[in-house]
């Protein structure tokens, strides 16, 4: 991986819980689109970012397989501190538990 992420034992449970993959977290950090909340920073992809890296080879096959969790699925990191990981609902709100 290009950065080092650290998984809080809080985010170890939400991953395993949410069945996401620990390179989903590593995707959304490198490609997603983020946005800041107090310290930390919310990571999220959608169609848009998704159609984006299909269109490049390279990227098409780190994503292959994950497209559903990457649409779905959302992370706070602080630093390089993974802090939790969510679920997106069916209304594209973030659900925090």
């Amino acid at each position: 991986m290009d950065q080092e992420i650290i998984f809080t034992n809080h985010c170890k449970t939400r991953m395993q819980q949410r069945g996401v993959p620990k390179r989903v977290v590593f995707l959304l950090r490198k490609f997603g689109k983020s946005f800041n909340t107090h310290e930390s920073k919310k990571f999220f992809c959608n169609k848009k970012i998704i159609n984006r890296l299909n269109k490049n080879i390279k990227t098409r096959k780190k994503i292959k397989n994950f497209t559903k969790h990457l649409l779905s699925t959302a992370i706070v990191c602080n630093g390089n501190v993974c802090i939790t990981v969510m679920k997106i609902n069916e209304n594209k709100r973030l659900r925090w538990n």
